[in-house]
């Protein structure tokens, strides 16, 4: 009987540390999967924070770029005060290609801090079309930055009549 005692009382104390040693792989099992979905989740943060660092600074050498950009941009616009040529000048181009000429401003908006001055305007004139496209050609080619909301055309014998509404951009 003695030997089935200690049988018994081996199977059941190895039986226990058997559980025991179970329940300890399971804990640590446990413990590193947490730690490891800790690890992951601070590496895809730092992942992410590394990529807006890199966008940051990307952002800021094109603030800079940008602000070259700016100055030349606003150098490039006439002041407001030299738009008072921009009629003389149209003129002087519609002569250049033998266009009948009528210029008139219509209305301002003042330059703000991040936009330009917007002068409106119509033009008129009369002659051929193609007298017209090289007139615009070389409008085009000017110092003044110009854009036309409308043209209208009508042929009026053997010339064109040309009512067109613009602006003119300035500092």
């Amino acid at each position: 009987m003695e030997f089935q005692e200690w049988l018994w009382k081996s199977l059941g104390v190895s039986i226990l540390i058997m559980a025991l040693l179970l329940a300890l792989a399971f804990l640590v099992s446990w413990d590193i999967k947490n730690r490891s979905q800790k690890i992951q989740n601070q590496r895809s943060q730092l992942t992410s924070r590394l990529q807006a660092l890199d966008s940051l600074v990307a952002l800021k050498a094109d603030v800079r770029q940008a602000d070259a950009l700016m100055k030349k941009l606003e150098q490039s616009l006439p002041p407001k005060d030299q738009l008072i040529g921009f009629s003389k000048y149209l003129e002087s181009l519609a002569k250049n290609n033998k266009l009948g000429f009528g210029f008139t401003f219509d209305s301002e908006e003042p330059a703000k801090e991040l936009a330009p001055g917007i002068n409106n305007f119509t033009l008129t004139g009369s002659g051929s079309l193609s007298n017209f496209i090289q007139f615009l050609r070389n409008l085009e080619a000017s110092q003044y930055l110009v854009s036309f909301n409308s043209f209208d055309l009508s042929l009026a014998d053997k010339n064109f009549e040309i009512v067109s509404r613009g602006k003119a951009f300035s500092q």
